[in-house]
């Protein structure tokens, strides 16, 4: 989900949480609420930049 934040270039993590049901929650039906959200984001960050070299 963190991905397609970026790829979908939400700068705002509220808005985004906002609009993710609406654009991408068919494919995550159980979204995160905002605390768990800015945990998984804090958790997966080393491994952000590879992930999107690779996806790009």
């Amino acid at each position: 989900m963190a991905v397609a934040h970026v790829l979908l270039r939400c700068d705002q993590e509220r808005y985004w949480l906002r609009t993710a049901a609406a654009r991408i929650g068919h494919l995550f039906p159980g979204l995160p609420s905002r605390t768990v959200y800015n945990r998984q984001l804090r958790e997966l960050a080393p491994q952000m930049p590879a992930t999107l070299t690779v996806s790009a």
